[in-house]
């Protein structure tokens, strides 16, 4: 039901300018403002809400996500590509 009301009322320039002023880059706000399909904006929203740090975990969640990761032991100073995978 939202994502109709998010799509209709999001033009272009306003999808971009929502974009950067999240903090994207401006590759990544122009390839926000061409989106078309609403799971695709709602994604990529998503995305760029989580990246600008408007979404936080609680401490405590920060914390235990933290350990998880450690247990990979992978480097944390590189760039990685990622997939968010829904269950349920």
């Amino acid at each position: 039901e939202h994502e109709g009301l998010f799509t209709k009322q999001l033009i272009i320039p306003q999808a971009k300018q929502w974009a950067l002023n999240l903090g994207s880059s401006e590759e990544e706000a122009e390839t926000f403002s061409q989106l078309h399909s609403p799971r695709e904006i709602w994604d990529y929203a998503t995305a760029l809400m989580n990246k600008s740090g408007i979404l936080r975990f609680q401490p405590w969640v920060a914390r235990d996500v933290e350990m998880f990761v450690k247990t990979y032991d992978i480097p944390l100073n590189e760039e990685y590509d990622t997939i968010h995978v829904r269950r349920g």
